[in-house]
């Protein structure tokens, strides 16, 4: 059985303990990026379930200086060119189909991203955040080949015929 702590203060002065408790993390899974599903999938084995009482604005996260502000500029623009590589010719892996729609998609998320970053505008900002992640969430589901209880439930090739297309 191994633990661990970390105790922090955040900035308004506050302390924060993080105990990690629990058996070695000698699981297969633990340790493969691909394990995160199984993880996800059978959370006995690695997670005791444990719940705490919700905490207002625990998940809202709004950069508090001009560092963090562009920091998420930063972020953003790093999104707008994943998405034109994923819009180039060789990448798009049906350049006149839904690839295209998802990829287009991530760029106008990543350029609202910026603008409201840089104006430093917190709704916006996580509105741009909800956009970047329907986009992949969308594209992932329809590209990636995931079990039958995943999340995702669209399957590419029905997509495509649906669509008058095939995938090369």
């Amino acid at each position: 059985m191994g633990k661990k702590s970390m105790t922090s203060e955040t900035e308004s002065g506050a302390r924060v303990t993080l105990l990690e408790a629990g058996p070695k993390d000698r699981h297969p899974w633990i340790h493969i990026p691909a394990g995160m599903i199984k993880l996800l999938q059978n959370q006995r084995l690695v997670n005791w379930g444990y719940a705490t009482e919700p905490e207002k604005g625990a998940n809202d996260r709004i950069p508090t200086n001009d560092a963090t502000w562009a920091i998420n500029i930063d972020n953003a623009a790093q999104i707008v060119e994943a998405a034109n590589l994923l819009m180039t010719e060789g990448r798009a892996r049906d350049p006149n189909g839904p690839w295209m729609k998802y990829a287009i998609a991530l760029n106008k998320a990543g350029v609202a991203g910026m603008a409201a970053a840089t104006a430093h505008d917190h709704d916006k900002t996580n509105d741009a955040g909800s956009a970047m992640y329907d986009a992949c969430f969308q594209c992932h589901g329809r590209y990636i080949p995931r079990p039958k209880d995943s999340l995702y439930k669209h399957n590419i090739d029905e997509d495509l015929k649906a669509a008058g297309k095939t995938l090369k």
